[in-house]
């Protein structure tokens, strides 16, 4: 009966699948570990942003908006209209953390009550030029992955090809033994201790099958004489 699978073709899914796993999980935790660490620093630096501000707002105490290259800023007491805010913040809500998109840019914005003044202090940090980077990352991340993926199914064929080789060696030798007085041992010259053991525990099954030939033998010259002889 002819079997359903090779062992070959087990051995080959299974280190594919293996394969396939770890490169799953190296996407997984490098994209984890890049957004916490993009996330920690752009915390601090709007958290420094923050602190600088609010002793601003502190001693003037009116709407105003700052802008620097990468950042705007606003603060809006409780009696201002909010159509003086920039754009940017036009719909924010009150308090509101995360990104934001405007004609065409990308924005984190942060939005926080203050007491003393009583208003609203808005942050928004450009980071178009992070997403485009970030973007770039995870191009490379895809195509990091897609050679993983290729040299995992590389060594998966060359893998289970090697495991495989000697036990299509033993079977070879196995089938080529002709029953006989003095049937040629297997070689035990393998690497691997397991293929070892089954050459050698075939080996003591032949010297014991030789045996039993010898003895059977044996007895039928013995039975054979005797008819022959009165």
């Amino acid at each position: 009966m002819k079997a359903s699978t090779s062992l070959a073709k087990r051995l080959r899914l299974s280190l594919i699948v293996l394969g396939v796993l770890n490169v799953i999980v190296m996407l997984v935790a490098v994209d984890m570990a890049y957004e916490d660490m993009k996330a920690g620093l752009m915390e601090v630096e709007l958290k420094e942003e923050r602190t600088v501000l609010q002793e601003v707002i502190r001693r003037e105490g009116s709407l105003r908006a700052w802008n620097t290259a990468n950042l705007t800023t606003a603060f809006m007491p409780d009696d201002a209209s909010a159509q003086e805010l920039p754009e940017v913040f036009q719909e924010v809500e009150i308090p509101y953390s995360g990104e934001v998109s405007h004609k065409g840019d990308l924005f984190l914005v942060t939005t926080e009550r203050l007491r003393d003044p009583a208003g609203t202090l808005y942050l928004a940090q450009d980071i178009t030029t992070l997403r485009d980077r970030e973007r770039r990352f995870q191009l490379a991340l895809v195509g990091i992955a897609l050679l993983m993926l290729g040299l995992t199914f590389l060594f998966a064929h060359l893998g289970a090809a090697h495991l495989v080789r000697p036990l299509k060696r033993l079977t070879h030798q196995i089938r080529h033994i002709t029953p006989g007085n003095f049937m040629p041992r297997l070689s035990t010259r393998y690497r691997e201790a397991e293929y070892v053991d089954i050459s050698l525990t075939f080996n003591r099954f032949l010297e014991a099958l030789e045996t039993h030939v010898q003895r059977e033998k044996t007895m039928l010259a013995m039975a054979g004489h005797e008819l022959r002889t009165p």
